[in-house]
C-alpha cells in the first residue's frame, strides 16, 4: 500500500524518546503525515557499571535494544568484539544499531522482533552449560532471563540504562488534543503507553481512549486496552516502517468508510 494518499495531512503524536523519534518523524512526513513529537521516555546511560565477569567469558552477549549498543560502545569505546563471544539481537534495529558500531549479529530475532520470537529460535532451545550476558535498561521484562535460565544457560544481567519520566508540560500538546489536532498516536512499549498516560493525566486519558492507537504487538495491544484504549491497531512490529504501514491501513480503512465504493 502507497501510504502517502492515506496519510496525508494526519496528525500523528509521535512519543519516542527524542534521541530516536527523528527517522520515525521523517518517515511520516515523507508521507504527508504531521508528525507531533512528544518524548515520554528519558533514557539514560548508568556510570560505574561494573561486569560479572569479562566479557569474554561468555559464550553469547544478548543486546535488548538499541539503547543497549549505544551505551555499552559507550562504555567500551574503541574496544573490538571479542571473537569467541556470539551475539543475539531483539529487533531489526537493534541489529542494525550492532552492524554500525562493529559488533557482528549471530543470531536476530525475526519477525515481530520481540523476545517471545527471539527465544523460538532453534539454536536457544537447549543451552545446558552455556554462559550468557544480557545487556539491557534497569527493570522492565525477565521472560529472557527466566526463559534462557530454564533452559540450562547460566545467565547474568547488565544493566548499562535507565528509562526515565521526562520533565514535559503537556498543557500544548492537551489543547491541541482538545480542538482535534492529533488523529492518531503511535506507542511502541507498554512502558511507553505506561509514561504517556502519567504525563496527560485524567484530561488526557480521555483524550487518548478516543484516538485511534498503534502498537507494535498484541501483548501492548491487550495492555492498552486494559488502560482504557478503545481503538487500537496492531503493527508488525516495532520498526518505523511497520508502524507508519499500520496506520496508513488504519487512514485507508476510514477514507473506505466515509467514501464508500459505489456511493
Amino acid at each position: 500500500m502507497d501510504a502517502a494518499p492515506a496519510l496525508a495531512g494526519w496528525r500523528v503524536l509521535v512519543t519516542r524518546p527524542e534521541a530516536q523519534a527523528g527517522p520515525l518523524c521523517e518517515r511520516l512526513a515523507a508521507v504527508g503525515a504531521e508528525p507531533v513529537p512528544f518524548p515520554v521516555m528519558e533514557i539514560r546511560f548508568l556510570n560505574g557499571v561494573r561486569w560479572p565477569a569479562p566479557l569474554d567469558s561468555f559464550d553469547y552477549a544478548l543486546f535488548v535494544s538499541v539503547n543497549a549498543v549505544t551505551a555499552f560502545r559507550a562504555q567500551a569505546a574503541g574496544a573490538g568484539w571479542p571473537a569467541g563471544v556470539k551475539t543475539l539481537a531483539i529487533g531489526r534495529q537493534t541489529a542494525a544499531a550492532m552492524t554500525a558500531a562493529g559488533i557482528p549479529v549471530s543470531l536476530a530475532a525475526p519477525s515481530p522482533f520481540t523476545s517471545e520470537a527471539l527465544l523460538a529460535l532453534p539454536d536457544l532451545q537447549r543451552l545446558a552449560d552455556c554462559s550468557i550476558v544480557i545487556l539491557r535498561g534497569r527493570g522492565g521484562r525477565e521472560l529472557i532471563r527466566d526463559t534462557l535460565c530454564q533452559r540450562g544457560a547460566r545467565v547474568e544481567a547488565l544493566e548499562l540504562y535507565e528509562r526515565r519520566l521526562p520533565e514535559a508540560d503537556s498543557a500544548a500538546l492537551l489543547q491541541r488534543w482538545h480542538s482535534g489536532g492529533i488523529d492518531a498516536v503511535l506507542v511502541t512499549s507498554n512502558a511507553i503507553l505506561d509514561n504517556l498516560l502519567e504525563l496527560l493525566g485524567e484530561a488526557g486519558r480521555e483524550l487518548l481512549r478516543r484516538t485511534p492507537l498503534i502498537v507494535p504487538s498484541e501483548r501492548t495491544r491487550a495492555y492498552a486496552s486494559r488502560q482504557g484504549c478503545e481503538q487500537v491497531r496492531v503493527a508488525d512490529n516495532a520498526t518505523d516502517a511497520a508502524m507508519v504501514a499500520a496506520l496508513a491501513r488504519l487512514a485507508a480503512d476510514r477514507a473506505s468508510a466515509h467514501h464508500p465504493s459505489g456511493s
